[in-house]
């Protein structure tokens, strides 16, 4: 029985490691930190059934390699969305601008051609979420009322990663990640 429960314990271990690199490294979508934190309680609480070296070798292993895949920065795009988190409604312009300074600032697009006035709409592909843009004095296209943030411009992975913060009346009302 306890083979068994090393066995499950073992391969519940692997499969969770995977996962997380899969997310992490593969696809550049870093999980959450609650997601690694539950994960290592869980095996806690696995390995209280079984109290062999073997067991907490495991765990030690696992919660080794959960924390090694939540604490390395795989790419651009994990800093960049540990900082935009840290962003939260009701700052001023000039708070956001302060965590956000090492980012560029702007779309990166060029305006709507075909837009009157320089007036467009964007709607993010596969959802409802619609964006008032304008074309700014350089013709770059911009989001009103907002500014967006991006990471890795010269990474064509991650140089369409916006980070988008709006505002109304200069704070902070709305926070988003809008992937490349």
């Amino acid at each position: 029985m306890k083979t068994l429960l090393t066995y499950l314990l073992w391969t519940l271990i692997v499969v969770t490691v995977l996962m997380a690199a899969m997310f992490e490294i593969l696809a550049f979508m870093p999980l959450p930190g609650w997601f690694y934190l539950l994960c290592i309680v869980v095996l806690a609480g696995a390995g209280l059934a079984l109290r062999t070296t073997q067991v907490r070798l495991a765990i030690l292993a696992g919660a080794l390699l959960l924390g090694c895949l939540h604490l390395v920065p795989w790419s651009s795009r994990k800093p960049f969305l540990r900082d935009l988190a840290r962003v939260k409604p009701g700052m001023s312009i000039q708070e956001v601008r302060s965590i956000m300074a090492r980012y560029v600032e702007g779309t990166g697009w060029p305006a709507n051609p075909f837009a009157t006035d320089g007036e467009a709409v964007l709607q993010e592909a596969g959802t409802d979420r619609k964006f008032s843009t304008r074309a700014n004095d350089a013709g770059e296209m911009e989001i009103q009322n907002s500014i967006v943030f991006r990471h890795n411009p010269d990474d064509g992975r991650f140089n369409s990663d916006w980070g988008v913060v709006k505002f109304q009346n200069s704070r902070v009302v709305n926070v988003s990640f809008l992937p490349d």
